[in-house]
């Protein structure tokens, strides 16, 4: 994909407003994910759950949220498969923390 076919799914990117403002999760995982991008530690198409996804997420995270938004990387990395930015390759023995994904109730492990 090229950069105006990214620019127009960020300008359609479908953001939780029920508190009465835009969640920033979202947003703050791009971000995250560009900032380790560009500073050389992912380097191929994949992402994880990770402790270097953590960190970059918290970051910018506590720089965008708002009131009482809950700091959650989960969310937001299962819901951008439905914004069209990737899509998931469930590895068999990991289908567990992805089902935890796809709950608000539950949380993968860190290993995820």
């Amino acid at each position: 994909m090229n950069r105006s076919v990214y620019l127009e799914m960020l300008g359609r990117l479908n953001v939780d407003s029920s508190s009465g403002h835009p969640k920033p999760h979202k947003v703050c995982l791009l971000l995250a994910i560009m900032d380790l991008i560009k500073t050389g530690q992912v380097q191929n198409n994949q992402f994880v759950i990770n402790v270097r996804l953590r960190s970059a997420f918290s970051k910018q995270f506590a720089h965008l949220k708002k009131g009482n938004d809950a700091e959650n990387i989960n969310l937001p990395f299962y819901h951008l498969q439905g914004d069209g930015f990737w899509h998931f390759i469930i590895i068999e023995d990991r289908r567990e923390d992805y089902e935890a994904l796809t709950s608000k109730a539950s949380t993968p492990s860190n290993k995820a």
